[in-house]
């Protein structure tokens, strides 16, 4: 080995023959920064931890939302429900008493002609027309009451659309949160203070949004109650038309025979 040192003049190698070579620059190169959200050794960043806590509290807002907003829906559902049953049971109820009115204005005609027939007095003119005006008043009546009912339950399709609008911003909150935070990130300066603003929002957005679900629905259930009275009071202004008339025809009946 020793005459290849001196012919040849280089100078052996930590491993022999060979020169020393430069030790390579392979990974000793600066390392580039890592990802969003993950450092060296995968130690969680803040913006990692925030994402995390974002995900989290978005979860949470969600369910703030969902679970209050369907509850509430599911009783203005039965609401409706009820306020349709009760459409039939309202309208059955007055067409059962209008018939029992129209018995016994039939009833005081044939009592107060039997009476007077007895006497001797020919009363067959006050008849006249007497059947068909009672007929007339009932069937005027019974329309009036199913057009009542049928228009209610028309109008009840759209109570829900009172609060409608609401309920859509509520239900996109969610949405317009995650577009802030990416906003957020996108920002060169101040993105922490930006972040931990959302956070702050999600957080009164959570305490908030089932009161505000509450009284929307509080508002549409108000609307249902509403047209409820309405149903009552008109099936009863009908039935009332339908009396007054059979009071009417009874009164100028008697006028007749007298």
């Amino acid at each position: 080995m020793k005459y290849l040192q001196s012919d040849v003049g280089i100078k052996p190698g930590p491993y022999g023959i060979f020169p020393a070579q430069r030790p390579t620059m392979r990974n000793t190169h600066k390392t580039r920064n890592p990802p969003l959200g993950v450092l060296f050794f995968g130690i969680p960043s803040l913006e990692s931890k925030l994402m995390l806590t974002f995900k989290n509290e978005l979860e949470l807002l969600k369910d703030s939302i969902r679970l209050p907003l369907n509850s509430a829906m599911n009783l203005v559902e039965k609401d409706l429900g009820e306020l349709e049953q009760k459409s039939y049971i309202v309208q059955e109820d007055a067409v059962n008493l209008i018939e029992q009115h129209t018995l016994n204005v039939v009833e005081n005609f044939q009592l107060f002609s039997k009476a007077f027939s007895l006497t001797g007095k020919n009363i067959s003119r006050c008849h006249a027309g007497v059947n068909d005006a009672v007929e007339t008043a009932k069937d005027k009546g019974l329309s009036r009451i199913r057009k009542a009912a049928s228009t209610i339950i028309v109008r009840s399709g759209g109570v829900v659309l009172v609060g409608k609008p609401l309920l859509n911003k509520i239900q996109n909150k969610t949405f317009e949160v995650q577009k802030t935070i990416q906003d957020c990130l996108l920002r060169i300066e101040d993105r922490e203070k930006c972040l931990h603003s959302v956070l702050e929002d999600i957080e009164i957005s959570k305490g908030i949004m089932p009161s505000l679900i509450v009284t929307i629905i509080d508002r549409v259930k108000m609307e249902i109650n509403v047209l409820e009275s309405e149903l009552v009071a008109q099936v009863q202004n009908s039935v009332n038309g339908v009396v007054q008339a059979y009071t009417d025809i009874l009164f100028a009946f008697i006028e007749c025979i007298m």
